[in-house]
């Protein structure tokens, strides 16, 4: 085949072309540090590459998940300790006057504290995370309990992601958390060899009987739904021109039910703090590791980088030497 002048200058230009563009993307890579500037650079690499960011997101998004989570925890942990320690108290002071020496005056006097505790608990029971009512279940923009006492939420549990197939709870419904019903039916014997049954109703209703020593005749009923219906109960109590000491002597071991179950919930939320703080740690090392691979699979190796920019230099500036010459030829320099 017979090679035309034409054809040795589009050859000329087409490869000081490409070497330009390899010096361009040469440089472009040493000035980002990054070996693909573009997909078609590497396909695989690139969706590599693509796969990396996606999990790193995710991971990122899982982390924020269990920030959130733990904030509203903290909350949690912090009203239930207060809603523990209420009801302690509640405890204590009814074990003040079971005995039944108290006056009238020091009566009323324990009446007051038992209405106040109670409206300590009503507030600790609609503590907010923000504008949520963490005891209300999903119904978070309505308190949890109103001015009676009744609960005024519903039994939804939220969960939240934390990790790949793995989530929390991220609250517990006040009617969990608040209703001092008793997880089976019990018997408690009181003073003067009477008993106490307690036996779980409907909803969080505690039905309550007090029997004479027989442990068959019935002296007394009450129920009660909640830690606020207790104190209720004994202040009503308390103000009576008669208390009957036997109802506040029962309604202690409520009152020890619903430490209890306080409690219990409060240990739950410390063991899901262990699960986030372990998910956490094994996302922020998977995170490090995905981010290393893609490092490796993106960034360039600057000192290859730069050995090429010098060589691709060195061709660009030999290239241009020879054309000047091939070029500079004419025909009468073919036919002399």
């Amino acid at each position: 085949m017979r090679v035309t002048q034409f054809m040795t200058y589009d050859r000329i230009v087409r490869s000081i072309r490409q070497g330009m563009e390899d010096f361009t993307r040469l440089n472009e890579q040493l000035s980002s540090g990054k070996r693909i500037l573009k997909p078609s650079d590497d396909i695989i690499a690139s969706a590599r590459a693509m796969d990396y960011r996606l999990t790193i997101g995710t991971n990122q998004q899982y982390q924020r998940n269990i920030t959130l989570t733990r904030a509203t925890y903290e909350i949690t942990d912090r009203a239930l300790t207060s809603a523990g320690d209420s009801l302690a108290s509640l405890k204590q002071i009814m074990m003040g006057f079971a005995g039944g020496s108290a006056t009238p005056e020091q009566r009323e006097t324990y009446a007051e504290q038992m209405d106040f505790i109670s409206g300590t608990l009503r507030s600790i029971a609609n503590t907010r995370s923000g504008d949520r009512y963490i005891f209300s279940g999903y119904k978070t923009d309505v308190p949890a309990y109103d001015s009676t006492g009744a609960y005024q939420g519903d039994d939804g549990v939220m969960n939240v992601m934390i990790g790949p197939g793995a989530s929390v709870a991220i609250n517990e419904p006040g009617s969990e958390v608040f209703s001092a019903a008793p997880a089976a039916a019990k018997v408690v014997e009181l003073a003067g060899g009477r008993f106490a049954h307690f036996t779980p109703g409907a909803g969080t209703t505690t039905n309550v009987e007090i029997r004479d020593t027989n442990d068959t005749t019935v002296i007394d009923t009450f129920s009660y739904d909640n830690c606020f219906d207790i104190a209720a109960l004994v202040s009503t109590e308390l103000t009576a021109g008669s208390p009957n000491y036997l109802r506040i002597e029962a309604l202690q071991t409520a009152v020890a039910d619903a430490v209890s179950r306080v409690r219990n919930v409060q240990s739950d939320f410390g063991v899901r703090g262990a699960m986030l703080n372990d998910m956490d740690t094994r996302l922020g090392h998977a995170t490090v590791s995905v981010q290393n691979a893609l490092s490796r699979t993106e960034e360039a190796d600057l000192t290859s980088v730069i050995a090429e920019i010098n060589k691709t230099d060195t061709a660009l500036q030999a290239l241009r030497e020879a054309s000047k010459i091939i070029m500079s030829q004419s025909l009468m320099d073919f036919l002399s």
